[in-house]
């Protein structure tokens, strides 16, 4: 068994639970700890490494803290403003940009926060809801407008209205 690779070998479902944990924490709902996720060094492995000895698995840590740097990489191209930082002490978190910053090696866990700029989501949403104008009806759940920082008189301007049977805001296009 090798112990030190620079090739990102880690399969997609691993990748892709990292990733919804990000997602939960950007959203304040991940079951660790709201905005922290937290993420174990095993989900990072590549898959030979599954049964491995403690020692394989510290040899490991830099190929760990590579392959988190990797998905961190992609997920802040992907969500403009958002802000990613690292536990160093009990609940001290340094921000970090992984787009020029490596994350340290790991053999355990690591927490990080994951936040959005209020103002990055409130211009998300608004290209959200310009392109939504375009189509003939649109139905937004309530969370939408609590994250997106959304404002009742703004969705009254544009045309939206509240539909209390559904408890939603929706749009729909006059014929």
């Amino acid at each position: 068994m090798t112990t030190e690779t620079d090739d990102f070998a880690l399969p997609f479902d691993q990748a892709l639970g990292v990733w919804h944990d990000l997602e939960q924490a950007l959203a304040g709902k991940n079951g660790y700890g709201g905005d922290v996720a937290e993420i174990y060094a095993y989900r990072l492995m590549p898959p030979s490494f599954k049964r491995c000895t403690v020692e394989e698995m510290e040899a490991q840590a830099p190929v760990v803290g590579r392959n988190l740097t990797r998905v961190l990489r992609h997920f802040v191209e992907l969500h403009e403003g958002v802000e990613i930082g690292i536990e160093e002490g009990r609940r001290e978190f340094r921000a970090i940009d992984p787009r020029v910053e490596e994350l340290p090696p790991f053999s355990h866990r690591v927490h990080l926060r994951v936040s959005q700029d209020k103002r990055a989501r409130i211009a998300f949403a608004s290209e959200l809801l310009a392109l939504w104008h375009r189509s003939n009806e649109i139905e937004l759940p309530p969370a939408f407008f609590t994250w997106s920082g959304a404002t009742k008189d703004l969705l009254i301007a544009i045309g939206m209205e509240w539909n209390a049977e559904e408890e939603t805001y929706v749009f729909r296009r006059k014929p």
